[in-house]
């Protein structure tokens, strides 16, 4: 990905994602799940409450809490993952 996509992606996800949302996940790190039959990463997955149509991909072992990605359940999660292994 670009270093500007990566830039807007970083911006949008700042908007998108109520704060509280954030300081819910940094306080609960293991709230979010495990799926195994996507990726073997340590990252997990947790639907956003508010939005149910979004999941946030994020890493549960970092300080902070360490936001991959935020994306539409509808999209091919798996596909996404592999390309983004390197992050």
């Amino acid at each position: 990905m670009p270093p500007r996509a990566k830039l807007r992606q970083i911006e949008w996800n700042q908007q998108f994602l109520p704060r509280a949302a954030c300081r819910m996940l940094a306080r609960n790190p293991l709230l979010g799940s495990k799926r195994t039959k996507i990726t073997s990463l340590p990252v997990r997955f947790w639907v956003v409450t508010r939005f149910p149509s979004f999941i946030v991909v994020y890493r549960p072992e970092t300080t902070p809490l360490q936001i991959i990605s935020v994306l539409h359940a509808k999209r091919d999660l798996r596909r996404l993952i592999r390309e983004r292994e390197g992050i």
